[in-house]
């Protein structure tokens, strides 16, 4: 059974998501998702004009990795929120208190990501 390209899609985006270090092919890939081949590749080839994937080497081998978006390198900064316009002082980027996970809880973030293997 075939599955529309945007499931595709959004099962490589949230692959490469949860495992940034991941360097594959699009055969690697499919296999890995257990989509067909050339549905993947044009998936693939989609996500690198769109700045989601790099693509690198040629030929025969050709890798593409993960390109985190400059919001999640922000996110790792420490800013303090009095410094950006309209957010209440006193809550850094780093704080710790009930709104920072958005709501989730920690341990069924953590629960969902047991089923997935970066290998």
């Amino acid at each position: 059974m075939t599955v529309p390209d945007r499931v595709v899609r959004i099962e490589l985006i949230s692959y490469f998501s949860l495992c940034p270090e991941t360097v594959a092919t699009s055969e690697e890939m499919a296999e890995r998702l257990g989509r067909g081949l050339e549905q993947v590749r044009g998936q693939m080839r989609d996500l690198v004009e769109l700045g989601i994937l790099e693509q690198t080497g040629g030929g025969d081998r050709v890798t593409y990795r993960y390109l985190a978006p400059i919001c999640a390198n922000l996110s790792n900064r420490k800013v303090e929120r009095e410094n950006l316009p309209g957010m209440p002082a006193g809550r850094g980027a780093g704080a710790s208190g009930p709104d920072e996970s958005g709501g989730r809880e920690a341990d069924g973030e953590e629960k969902g990501k047991e089923n997935l293997s970066c290998g």
